[in-house]
């Protein structure tokens, strides 16, 4: 089984990613479904109201995520509290989903640098696109400006996480030229997640280092 790490930009496209690399036949665990799940849980939502009072519920008792998002993305510690909250029942709702089938598993998780790469995590892509572009689709999504820098102030550096990924996908053209990069990736992707048993005798480690680069550079 290869395990990929998926993340990038807020409104870069790494859900159409996803989308794609499953149409492929990748199996798609999706942080923010997760997420959703464990918003609904008693004890979670029992916390954050308890620790931001009842304006964050509507009238069923429900989280409303706006409301909680203006009280955690205004202040560091609200933020980090939130974090503390929610993402260790999400590592452990990703680590159920890592038995089952083999093949090639993605993983899509916004926060991946910030909560820290899992160590089964094998491989990191990173989704990216120019400012302008972003904003443009974050506004179909509701988003402004304002708010996507309230998201975002708390996060590493977007240099500083390409810098930390395996593959990088600009995505600041149309649909059709980001799907024939994810083809690429994903047929790369799928041929080292199915890989080929064969033996081959090396003179040494340095050699057998050489032969594994060059098939995946040549595969």
């Amino acid at each position: 089984m290869l395990v990929i790490g998926l993340t990038g930009d807020i409104g870069a496209g790494k859900s159409t990613v996803s989308s794609l690399l499953e149409r492929m036949g990748a199996v798609v665990v999706d942080a923010d479904k997760i997420v959703r799940q464990i918003w609904t849980r008693p004890e979670i939502i029992e916390a954050a109201s308890k620790r931001w009072g009842k304006d964050i519920l509507d009238e069923n008792d429900r989280i409303l995520p706006h409301v909680v998002a203006s009280k955690a993305f205004y202040d560091e510690t609200e933020y980090k509290w939130l974090c503390e909250l929610i993402h260790p029942s999400v590592m452990v709702e990703m680590e159920k989903a890592l038995s089952g089938d083999n093949g090639l598993k993605v993983f899509e998780i916004p926060l991946l640098f910030e909560v820290g790469k899992p160590e089964w995590v094998d491989f990191v892509v990173y989704v990216t696109a120019s400012k302008e572009v972003r904003s443009k689709r974050n506004l179909i999504r509701g988003l402004d400006e304002k708010a996507i820098a309230l998201r975002e102030r708390w996060l590493l550096p977007a240099e500083e996480k390409k810098k930390m990924s395996d593959w990088v996908i600009e995505n600041d053209g149309d649909l059709q030229s980001l799907r024939e990069k994810v083809d690429a990736l994903g047929d790369l992707l799928l041929k080292l997640a199915y890989p080929i048993m064969v033996s081959v005798t090396c003179g040494g480690e340095e050699e057998a280092v050489n032969i594994a680069r060059e098939c995946i550079e040549k595969s």
